[in-house]
């Protein structure tokens, strides 16, 4: 991004992690090194960067000697959706117990939920809390319809008694991992229990 005279470089919308990939065939830690530094030098010049690298990432020294700083972050990961059962019993008790709240208030779990009234949800969800959406409805509605083409991702939300959309995620998936690129609520509803109904059953949707 340009603005006046100061370029900045952060991740693409909808994008988790970047940074350098390189083949797992590569094990010896100097040319794992050597890769990086390579690329590194290559990228374009900017005023600012912020990359978050993918949570695999095991060697930022390269970053480091070529003056960055680093900071943690954490990505809850679950490493096997096909034993979903044993996932969901792992959850703590108050997520057990808000699971068993929706589903007493008989919410409903929809798929394939339409691009505009998802946009139209989680721009209202975030308005609520005072903030803006981040991303524009062109370059949403291009990746739904992608995703939709390939068969690598979709669209979910929890809907009330009144057929009102009050919780939504959007998961893309490649042959090994599901991510979990936006999940939205809507504040007047978060004692429904209706985050962890949904995140109960996109475990249950993909499963398979």
């Amino acid at each position: 991004k340009k603005k006046f005279y100061f370029k900045t470089s952060i991740n693409p919308p909808f994008t988790s992690y970047i940074g350098p990939w390189i083949h797992n065939s590569i094990k010896n830690d100097y040319e794992i090194s050597s890769i990086t530094n390579y690329l590194i030098n290559e990228l374009p010049k900017f005023n600012y960067i912020d990359l978050k690298l993918d949570y695999n990432s095991n060697n930022w020294l390269p970053f480091y000697w070529n003056g960055y700083l680093q900071t943690d972050t954490y990505s809850i990961v679950i490493k096997n959706l096909i034993d979903n059962v044993s996932v969901i019993k792992k959850f703590n008790d108050t997520n057990k117990r808000m699971i068993k709240k929706a589903e007493k208030k008989k919410l409903k779990f929809c798929t394939n939920v339409a691009v505009d009234e998802f946009y139209k949800n989680h721009t209202y969800f975030l308005k609520k809390l005072g903030k803006k959406i981040n991303y524009d409805f062109i370059s949403f509605k291009i990746l739904y319809e992608l995703c939709k083409e390939n068969k690598c991702g979709s669209s979910f939300a929890i809907k009330d008694q009144n057929d009102n959309v009050i919780s939504i995620a959007f998961i893309v998936w490649d042959h090994h991992t599901s991510y979990m690129i936006l999940n939205s609520t809507d504040t007047d509803h978060r004692n429904t229990g209706c985050t962890q109904f949904l995140i109960k059953n996109i475990l249950n949707y993909l499963k398979n």
